[in-house]
This record gives structure tokens, C-alpha cells and sequence, in this order.
């Protein structure tokens, strides 16, 4: 194998840093952390070592039509083929078969019906991209296959392809306005919201392409609510930075970030999964989140935190 670029070896080690840090300031969750360690800094290497000429060329963009609310890449825009799963499953299924022993045997079957063809792979993937679990749930019960980690597994190896693909596509024209809690990218739902600057500016994270984008300030992503009756926060007192937005209208929730007074390196790729004590006061509530993450998707079969990670 052919000596890596600095810059990836770089990118992975933050990853492995970031997730030091959660582990260093909330114990408790530090077998997640552990869990999911592996397989986040591989993927991050798989991303970087894309050759520089792979990329994606800016489709024709009708200003109109993305003001309306249409993203810009469409589930047949992205350039992965299915030689580049093949590969990306080889390489980081053994990863999730290890760091997840219980669910090792379903992750197996999963790899398996992937590389000997038992599931379609390119319909598989051109499901995932346009968010149609349910029928990706059918194929997956088709094949004798669990359904939740079909996507996992797709989800993680499609990952690294698609952040490459919407990097390549910033700075997006400033003449174009986005008004939509998903991501203009993409189309998919955020998985984290931050603010920035002296001002408060509030930025979303896609949680499937990784892309950052404006949005309102006191708005529900997910069904533009804007009455602030209906919006609502919740924090930990120590931890006064990190909290929870949620909309009362919808049921939905965001973890989200307070970055203006932040000096230290936040890897933002990762900083959900620090949040997950978070998650868990707002199901408590009867909150569901707005997008899936990987620690969503796998439940029980990873390491919980325990019931109160901030002491």
C-alpha cells in the first residue's frame, strides 16, 4: 500500500483527538467514544485519500428552483460507483464487525450479501441516497438481512464519497438564497446546529454530506416553525455551551452548539456524538430527532452512556 498523504493521516488523527476530548470530559460516555473511534477515523482516511481530481463538477442551478426549496445534487448526481462501495465495505466492515461484537454476526451477513451480490448494491445505494429506507427495508428483508444495519453498513461506506462530493462544491455562488432547514446539498436533515460570531449567526450540519449552511435563528428546521412559544432549549448547567433545540409543533430535535465564545479545536464532524446525553433528556421528553445518526441507527448494539453523563 502506498505511503499515505500527510493531510489524511492528519484528518484521522483529529478524529481520534476530538474523541479523546469526549472521553476526557464525560467518562461516561466514553464507551461510545471507544465504539465508534475506529470506524470514524477510517472513514475520514478513506475521504482523504481520494485522489484530488476526484471530485464533483457544479450541475446547472436554476436560482429559482433552489430558492423553492430543490437541492442542488439529486440521488443520481453523485459520481460513486459501485466498484467504490464494494471497496469501502471491504475495508471498513471488518472495523464495524469489531467494535460492535453484538451485532458481529449481522454485520457479517451484511458484508457478505454486499461482496457475493445477494443485494443489489447499486439499487441499494441510489435508495439510500434519496432516503427511502423503506424500500431499502425491503430489499434488506429480502435478502435475510437486518434492515437497520443494511443501512448502517451502506450508510458508512457511502459517507466518505458524498462529503467528498459536497466539499467540492463550496463556495456555493452567493447569489443563490436557501431558505430550508435540509441541506441544500443534499436534501437531508441536520444533525447538528452551531453558533458563530459575535452576532449568534446559526449554522446547520447535514448529517449525510457534512455540508454547513445558514438558517434562521429561531426557526424549527424541520417544519420552519418560527413561533418561539413553541421553541425551546435545554442544557446542562454545567455544560452551558452544548443544548438541545426543540420544537414543540413537530416533536423534533437538534443538539446544538454555542461556538462564539470557543477557542478550542471543535471537530464538528464528530461533536454530536459528545452530545448524546442530549439526546437522550430530549426522547425522555418525547422529542425524536430530526435526522438519524450512526449511534441512532445501531441502538443496543453499542455502548449506552450512563443515565447521567455530565456528572
Amino acid at each position: 500500500m502506498a505511503e499515505m498523504e500527510p493531510s489524511a493521516k492528519e484528518a484521522a488523527q483529529r478524529v481520534r483527538d476530538a474523541l479523546g476530548r469526549i472521553r476526557e470530559e464525560l467518562p461516561a460516555i466514553a464507551g461510545l467514544a471507544d465504539a465508534f473511534e475506529d470506524l470514524l477515523s477510517e472513514r475520514t482516511l478513506l475521504r482523504e485519500e481520494l485522489p484530488a481530481d476526484w471530485d464533483f463538477t457544479m450541475p446547472d442551478i436554476d436560482p429559482d428552483q433552489f430558492r423553492q426549496g430543490v437541492p442542488i445534487a439529486g440521488p443520481e448526481s453523485f459520481p460513486v460507483s459501485t466498484e467504490h462501495l464494494r471497496g469501502a465495505v471491504e475495508r471498513l466492515a471488518p472495523i464495524m464487525e469489531r467494535s460492535f461484537p453484538k451485532v458481529k454476526d449481522s454485520l457479517a451477513a451484511v458484508k457478505a450479501a454486499v461482496l457475493d451480490g445477494a443485494l443489489e448494491l447499486d439499487k441499494a445505494a441510489k435508495l439510500l441516497l434519496a432516503g427511502d429506507f423503506d424500500k431499502l427495508a425491503v430489499m434488506a428483508d429480502e435478502a435475510k438481512l437486518d434492515a437497520g444495519l443494511a443501512s448502517f453498513m451502506l450508510g458508512q461506506a457511502l459517507k466518505p464519497y458524498v462529503e467528498r462530493c459536497a466539499r467540492s462544491l463550496m463556495p456555493l455562488p452567493e447569489s443563490l438564497q436557501w431558505l430550508k432547514g435540509y441541506c441544500p446539498i443534499c436534501g437531508s436533515w441536520p444533525s447538528l446546529s452551531f453558533l458563530l460570531g459575535q452576532g449568534g449567526q446559526r449554522r446547520l450540519k447535514c448529517s449525510f454530506c457534512g455540508h454547513e449552511y445558514r438558517f434562521m435563528r429561531t426557526a424549527c428546521p424541520f417544519c420552519e416553525n418560527v413561533d418561539h412559544e413553541s421553541l425551546e432549549y435545554f442544557y446542562s448547567e454545567d455544560r452551558n455551551h452544548e443544548r438541545v433545540e426543540v420544537c414543540h409543533k413537530c416533536k423534533k430535535y437538534v443538539v446544538a452548539l454555542d461556538l462564539r465564545d470557543r477557542s478550542d479545536d471543535v471537530l464538528l464532524e464528530v461533536a454530536p456524538l459528545g452530545l448524546i446525553y442530549l439526546d437522550m433528556l430530549a426522547q425522555e421528553k418525547g422529542f425524536s430527532p430530526g435526522a438519524l445518526t450512526e449511534w441512532n441507527v445501531l441502538g443496543e448494539a453499542i455502548s449506552r452512556p450512563s443515565e447521567d453523563p455530565v456528572q
